[in-house]
């Protein structure tokens, strides 16, 4: 199971301390949160620590070749003094490294936020997944590592991020009419003066189901006019030398001896342009970059991957590698496959110190992070309706020329002919819909109900609701409803199962069946858990637009006890309804009972 913990650390700064912390916990299942409150005390120490660390680490970076760090400048509000980092060794490195380390701890367990840490702990699963959101404008705060904590320690399939305060949905994606299957991804190859930027290259080039696009030390308004593409990206990559100043971000994007950089700023047109065209992740592997990730924060984008300090060559090259490898190759999550790539650094910190402590992510909470899956299924979701009002479109283009022709010189053979077009491309669409009516009654002479059925026609085309229930007494004709509304809305759907709970099906048995007939596949692999099955007809509800029918669930209801609980064993239908109606996807559910089940909404 995936969870979600956001972390609002409110109004504070580490030396007046956070006088309240929320903490609120989402599970993939159920989307209403659970919060829990607390305070953290001021702790000036931790700037000192970061501070002493941040002199010894730009000390180790110095020693380096200058062809191995991406970046150009190391001066910055720290005012590094040469008497701060003379003679520092690993040994000293490691040294402060563990002192922050227990100081962060230490703090985290200070009574004002244990009892936050108990909570949280008492319903986490060590073995789940669980992304971790600070909300914060403090950049100390977003250079602290985290990821050293106990809790990270206990929960190893945890991995911190970080947002701002403020953040919003992305409403309207103007997505590209073109047809494409391919993750779409914009490299850009900046200044490489002193570093190499081949394997990062070849990993891109390498990548499964892609189509890449690179801009080798690109002019401003080349880089600029490429976010413009028509389109759309899912990724932006950077590559080359990037620094921090005073919290502005700034990228070197080709050797020029002038306009040769770039603040998020100075591309923000573009940049809000890109996303929204579905830019989904903007990867920038060079160093320093929590003011690039303060700047594309502003513009909502749903996530950003940067470099907490000076990275590197090797370093910023082999997390790369690994994340790829993780992200797009195993179709890992996003966070997971942060988390491992960053762990995997730690086999580097003999010859780089600290490496493992580099790669952070910024999340935009209103957002859903992305999935190599999602990146694809985005727009292959908004080609299939493109391509079926395409059809339509047709079908409706051909009807008027037909009309046009009859009006001009009444050729009867034109008319006819055009109205075997029309028929062939609705045969076209009809045949590739698949239909299973199940035990549905025959409703061939149904008569009334006119009202509730335009109602619902319009609920479920119109709102595009995800769950919708027809409640009342028995013999009403609910049952017969359903069939009808099904038959009247079946060619607007890809997928329609029309399935009775009358015997009671174990929600198991019925997530079987939906999935095997909605996935077209003989030989589906199930998940262990019902979480696993739930998400895998989730996937499926947003891979094609499905219709589905479950009539007389008051069947697996207990008539014995308070309305709208469930029987024994038969508690995971609410776990199944309140995701399908509280999660995005392109269904829509149609249940009828006697009786409304407790614990989800619906209309």
């Amino acid at each position: 199971m995936i969870h979600s913990v956001i972390i609002n650390l409110g109004i504070g700064n580490l030396y007046d301390g956070f006088p309240v912390v929320t903490a609120g916990l989402w599970e993939l299942t159920n989307p209403r949160p659970q919060q829990f409150v607390g305070n953290l005390p001021a702790a000036p120490n931790l700037v000192e620590l970061y501070r002493n660390w941040r002199l010894m680490y730009q000390n180790l970076c110095d020693r380096l070749p200058a062809s191995s760090i991406r970046s150009f400048d190391d001066d910055d509000e720290l005012e590094i003094e040469q008497s701060d980092t003379t003679n520092v060794s690993t040994v000293d490195f490691h040294d402060i490294s563990e002192e922050l380390q227990r100081s962060i701890n230490s703090w985290l367990d200070s009574p004002g936020i244990i009892h936050l840490g108990r909570q949280l702990r008492a319903i986490l699963n060590p073995a789940d997944e669980i992304q971790i959101i600070i909300e914060t404008q403090d950049n100390i705060i977003q250079k602290l590592p985290w990821h050293c904590g106990s809790f990270f320690q206990d929960y190893p399939h945890s991995e911190i991020s970080f947002s701002g305060t403020e953040y919003k949905r992305i409403n309207g994606l103007q997505l590209s009419e073109f047809t494409r299957n391919q993750v779409r991804i914009l490299a850009i190859l900046g200044n490489s003066q002193g570093i190499d930027l081949e394997k990062e290259e070849r990993f891109l080039q390498s990548l499964p189901s892609s189509e890449v696009e690179f801009l080798v030390k690109p002019s401003r308004q080349e880089f600029n006019d490429k976010l413009w593409d028509s389109q759309g990206w899912d990724i932006l990559f950077f590559a080359g030398h990037s620094q921090t100043n005073e919290e502005t971000g700034v990228i070197y994007i080709n050797e020029n001896p002038t306009n040769n950089c770039l603040t998020i700023e100075q591309l923000k047109e573009g940049l809000k342009a890109a996303i929204d065209k579905g830019l989904q992740l903007a990867i920038f592997n060079s160093c320093d970059g929590l003011g690039l990730a303060d700047g594309l924060e502003k513009l909502n984008i749903p996530t950003t991957i940067v470099m907490r300090e000076p990275v590197p060559n090797r370093v910023a090259e082999e997390f790369f590698n690994y994340f790829l490898q993780g992200f797009a190759f195993e179709e890992k999550s996003l966070y997971t496959s942060v988390q491992e790539a960053r762990r995997r650094l730690q086999g580097l910190e003999d010859d780089f110190p600290g490496a493992s402590w580099l790669p952070v992510i910024f999340i935009n909470p209103a957002e859903e992070p992305p999935t190599w899956v999602s990146l694809k299924d985005k727009f292959l979701l908004f080609a299939q309706d493109y391509r079926l009002k395409n059809r339509r479109d047709a079908v409706d283009e051909r009807s008027e020329a037909s009309r046009r022709v009859d009006a001009e010189n009444r050729n009867n053979e034109n008319r006819n002919n055009n109205k075997k077009n029309n028929e062939l491309i609705n045969n076209e669409l009809i045949n590739k819909q698949r239909h299973d009516w199940g035990e549905a009654i025959d409703v061939s002479r149904f008569y009334g109900r006119e009202q509730e059925i335009k109602t619902l026609e319009k609920w479920i085309l119109t709102d595009n609701c995800r769950l919708i229930t027809v409640v009342g007494m028995g013999g009403i004709g609910k049952t017969a409803l359903s069939v009808k509304l099904a038959e009247l809305v079946k060619n607007e759907f890809d997928c329609l199962i029309w399935r009775s709970l009358r015997n009671a099906t174990s929600v198991e048995d019925l997530l079987k069946d939906l999935i095997g007939f909605l996935s077209e596949s003989r030989q589906i692999v199930l998940g262990n858990s019902l979480e696993k099955q739930i998400s895998q007809l989730i996937d499926c509800l947003r891979a094609s637009r499905c219709l589905i029918v479950l009539d007389n669930l008051e069947s697996i209801l207990d008539s014995d006890k308070k309305a709208g609980n469930y029987r024994e064993g038969y508690q995971g239908y609410g776990q199944l309804l309140r995701c399908v109606g509280d999660t995005r996807h392109q269904s829509c559910f149609l249940v009828t009972t006697r009786e409304k089940p407790k614990g989800f909404n619906s209309r």
